[in-house]
């Protein structure tokens, strides 16, 4: 592609840098072609309406949140005149930019932030190609003897995300792909520690896509993005949707705005090797993926879980193939540098936090605290450690990678589970044992499963999948059900709906009851959503309306006794009913719960302790107890 009007482009980079506080020269930035200018009225002006405010933002570039979040609006709306054929347009220019401008803007990004690989951030810049576009919309038809029904999906409007500092552009890029293709317009809160490279590249998609479509701020950002900026958008009425990509914290924030939130949360990829897997493309593909840009990225590997009898042989191969491996003392005096411990809360656990400073740094930094010369061009440095080292524990995101040896397939399950946390986000697996690789995904049931490869290949790179810089988590949306004098009737896990609906023919007969929409019907949802961030025992003082059998009733009736905080067996419940032996009678009757989580059929478990079964998966169980403060 070559540069046309690059003295514009490089006057707009440069406004901007100088606005941000950044260098007054730019890269060259090679933008589209663009196409004619407005033409021209009898008065001398272009034909815009004289009647529009005047705003702060220049190409999407805004101070005001508010501002942001309307001119996106307005944005949705051009969009929606101008139909799918410019959505394919925006998705055009978006990925032959962000490819075109790689090496300017992964330097800018790279000079912002002090994080990550050159190198790296030039390739995650060049892969915005494989990010799905408009060609993923795909409606779905069925015909019956009545006719036909078409069911295609529409745009929500305008998406509020939140873009992290570790992927900045490369993520504002791929979100703009996605959110554009599928008709919406989106307004950006940064990470403020990169927010001047992404107002870069809004800057110039801006310029590119009004050129070739006529479409003002398609994408908006904050130029000054803060935790008070963010709630303003979260509260703007034009946005719908939120995507958030970045910690926890931020990820809280979004899941208790009360709107509709795909989160990209935090990760700790654990990677299970057994006997079976090839040891020698087991260690390229570990190095490949924990060293890729300096490990920021939230599927990369961050801690490696061994069989024992192979565990050497896998440390001999990554030293092979250009790792360091750490002494105990070298790795003591690391841990000691790459970690602050804190005492914990009220006599607890001390808790380890990553020191900032050694996030996405180069090898050579952490070898430097390590005390240790490594050979130029080294990736990754590697150690032997227990499961309980703060390197295994939190998500590291340095090239640093903790070996630990397990006995079996199934402590090696059981320590992936456990360092993993519950985020649902990626897991890695290195054998040819179909039963072994079965066996993990299930347990695990993350996002991304990646067999025998590093965990780029999960996105396309290296393999066949696609590209997403923002990896969504289950986020654990209900539907509610409540009848018109603020009774509940039904509540499930959104992925369960079709379960719900049954028990509700079920229950009430196929046909015979309606079902409206409602934002908050008897003020329930919001009860749920006070449920969630924290007041646990409200919950118990919500009405309750259930059709069944009076067996089914008086077990239901059971579980609302059964405390918060605490569990029971299924025994221990059948006891409670007055029917000691009916054991199975009782889990069948527990499972045909309508109302989950109110009435707390999450808190009975096996007598052995096990969690058992759950109709919304084993995975939301544990979250609720734990959320509950449930002895495990």
């Amino acid at each position: 592609m070559t540069a046309v009007n690059e003295t514009l482009i490089r006057d707009v980079v440069a406004d901007v840098l100088g606005r941000l506080g950044g260098a007054t020269v730019a890269p060259k930035i090679s933008a589209p072609a663009p196409a004619p200018a407005p033409a021209k009225t009898d008065c001398g002006c272009t034909g815009k309406s004289s009647a529009k405010p005047e705003r702060r933002g220049t190409l999407g570039v805004f101070e005001d949140a508010n501002e942001a979040c309307t001119a996106a609006h307005e944005a949705f709306l051009q969009l929606q005149k101008a139909g799918v054929a410019a959505r394919v347009k925006i998705v055009e220019i978006v990925k032959s930019m962000a490819e075109a401008n790689a090496e300017a803007w992964g330097k800018i990004e790279l000079d912002e932030t002090k994080i990550g690989r050159l190198d790296h951030k030039i390739e995650k810049l060049q892969i915005i190609k494989l990010v799905p576009g408009v060609e993923w919309l795909r409606p779905d038809g069925r015909s019956g003897d009545h006719g036909i029904t078409l069911e295609e999906y529409t745009p929500f409007g305008v998406v509020g995300a939140v873009t992290p500092s570790t992927h900045s552009i490369p993520t504002l890029s791929g979100n703009i792909v996605n959110i554009c293709a599928a008709g919406n317009a989106v307004v950006f809160n940064p990470h403020p520690s990169a927010a001047k490279c992404a107002a870069i590249a809004v800057r110039a998609y801006n310029e590119a896509i009004y050129r070739e479509t006529g479409i003002e701020n398609i994408a908006t950002i904050i130029s000054k993005p803060t935790m008070e900026s963010f709630a303003t958008m979260c509260k703007h009425e034009a946005v719908r949707l939120l995507l958030v990509t970045g910690g926890p914290g931020v990820v809280k924030a979004a899941m208790q705005t009360g709107k509709r939130a795909i989160c990209a949360g935090p990760g700790n990829p654990p990677v299970f090797v057994d006997d079976t897997a090839c040891m020698t493309r087991a260690a390229k593909a570990i190095i490949q993926g924990a060293s890729y840009d300096n490990n920021l990225l939230c599927i990369g590997e961050k801690e490696v879980f061994a069989l024992d009898r192979i565990a050497d042989k896998l440390m001999s191969e990554m030293q092979q193939h250009g790792a360091v491996k750490l002494s105990n003392a070298q790795l003591d005096a690391l841990t000691k540098a790459a970690f602050t411990i804190k005492p914990g809360e009220g006599g607890g656990c001390a808790q380890a936090h990553t020191n900032k400073d050694f996030i996405g740094k180069d090898p050579i930094v952490l070898a430097k605290a390590a005390g240790v010369n490594i050979p130029a061009g080294t990736q990754l440095l590697f150690a032997e450690t227990d499961a309980n080292h703060p390197f295994v524990v939190e998500e590291q995101m340095m090239p640093f990678l903790p070996i630990v040896r397990v006995k079996n397939l199934e402590e090696g399950i059981a320590r992936s589970l456990e360092a993993e946390h519950g985020y649902k986000h990626t897991s890695i697996i290195h054998s040819h044992d179909v039963e072994a690789m079965t066996a993990m995904g299930r347990a695990l049931d993350t996002t991304l499963f990646i067999k025998n490869g590093p965990c780029m290949a999960g996105l396309g790179l290296g393999g066949e999948g696609y590209l997403s810089f923002s990896i969504a988590t289950p986020t654990g949306e209900m539907i509610l059900v409540a009848d018109h004098d603020g009774n509940l009737r039904a509540i499930d896990w959104t992925d369960h709906e079709a379960r719900m609906e049954k028990l509700l023919d079920r229950q009430y007969g196929k046909g015979k009851y309606t079902l409206k929409a409602a934002r908050d019907p008897g003020g329930l949802s919001a009860a749920m959503q006070r449920y969630f961030e924290g007041d646990l025992s409200i919950i118990d003082k919500l009405p309750v309306q259930t059709v069944g059998t009076p067996f089914q009733k008086s077990v239901w009736k059971a579980l609302r006794g059964i405390r918060c905080g605490t569990t029971i067996s299924y025994a221990e419940l059948a006891r409670r009913i007055g029917k000691p032996k009916a054991v199975r009678a009782v889990g069948l009757a527990n499972g045909q719960n309508p109302v989950g989580v109110v009435v707390p059929c999450h808190r009975v478990i096996g007598s052995n302790g096990n969690l058992t079964g759950y109709g919304g998966g084993l995975a939301r169980k544990k979250w609720l107890l734990k959320h509950e403060g449930a002895p495990r």
